[in-house]
């Protein structure tokens, strides 16, 4: 014969039950971060917390950042699944299960700076079940805001720039980067100069900052790069004409005249690809681009730079994107660019 059992006593065994599993969890969370919080401390001598002159020096130039980091470290790359870019430093004795510092660097995707904390605000809210609000600070001049731990991210620092998202966090392991040495190394972080906003003081351009964004990679004597910029003239001999030709281009310029040259960054791509343009001053007098061209001859393929524009100011030239996938994230900056150019 079945036996009912009272619906009361039912309610009781679920009730129980469902305590003794919340119990659980609660435990297991908490004795988590006890062990984090039980982490022994590792010593670090006073002067290395607190002196960073001697420290090495990482330097990104494509994400335009630098940051130091202790003798005794060593950085890391490691992947970037699902980000532009990661890097990683940590102890160099250490073999295994390594605390450490890493950056990771991301897309805006076209959000400002407090939609990008509001993001991240809700899902600290998720993870904690109630309304976070996170510090904002300002680093190296940028927005940023002050991370929270949770597993095994200890904490840190996102930065948001004009065109990337930077997370510098503390990782934890059972070898610990100690916060006081994290918030030192977190201090030394800057960005460099590659990584401004350039102004283009020579011709105006269609913006997209969501495709590419505009750095100038060096300032020149033109002088120095007449026989590169104009190696493919219409000499009539190309034994005894070309000298000649490039002398007396040369000759139209002094030492004090300087060009530039200038990279378009497309930014959407898995690797960097530049398109560059390089400007100098119309010192040959041509009044057109006809005359430009015909005097320099077409010769993209394989050769330095070939004619772009002119007036009477300067004198625009651009190298080919090259050929094969690795040109496609230049011919893309540089279609959409190259027929909005306009010499001031």
């Amino acid at each position: 014969m079945n036996k009912t059992i009272p619906t009361t006593i039912a309610l009781s065994i679920v009730l129980i039950a469902a305590i003794l599993a919340g119990g659980f969890v609660y435990w297991k969370y908490f004795s988590f971060q006890e062990e984090l919080s039980n982490q022994p401390e590792i010593v670090i001598p006073e002067e290395s917390i607190g002196e960073t002159t001697n420290w090495n020096t990482y330097t990104n130039e494509n994400y335009g950042f630098e940051i130091k980091y202790p003798t005794d470290f060593i950085p890391h790359q490691l992947s970037s699944s699902g980000v532009l870019f990661r890097v990683g430093f940590w102890d160099k004795n250490c073999s295994t299960e390594c605390g450490s510092v890493e950056i990771s660097i991301r897309m805006k995707e076209g959000k400002n700076f407090q939609q990008i904390k509001e993001e991240a605000e809700s899902i600290y809210s998720s993870l904690f079940s109630k309304n976070i609000s996170l510090e904002e600070i300002i680093v190296d001049g940028k927005q940023a805001y002050i991370q929270l731990g949770y597993e095994f991210r200890l904490g840190g620092f996102t930065v948001v720039d004009e065109r990337y998202v930077y997370d510098i966090s503390r990782w934890y392991s059972e070898k610990d980067v100690p916060e006081e040495l994290f918030n030192q190394i977190f201090s030394t972080f800057k960005f460099i100069r590659n990584n401004d906003l350039t102004e283009v003081k020579e011709f105006t351009y269609t913006e997209n900052n969501q495709l590419f964004f505009v750095r100038e990679k060096e300032e020149f004597k033109v002088v120095d790069k007449i026989d590169e910029l104009f190696s493919c003239g219409n000499y009539p001999n190309p034994i005894e004409s070309k000298k000649q030709y490039l002398e007396k281009i040369k000759s139209k310029f002094s030492e004090n005249d300087v060009g530039v040259i200038y990279e378009f960054v497309n930014i959407l791509e898995q690797y960097f690809n530049i398109w560059e343009v390089i400007v100098i001053p119309n010192k040959v007098g041509y009044v057109n681009k006809e005359d430009f061209e015909y005097d320099f001859g077409w010769c993209e393929a394989g050769e330095y730079a070939y004619p772009l524009n002119v007036n009477k100011n300067y004198i625009l030239f651009t190298p080919g994107c090259g050929s094969g996938a690795g040109g496609e994230g230049c011919y893309a900056v540089r279609t959409l660019v190259e027929p909005t150019i306009i010499l001031k």
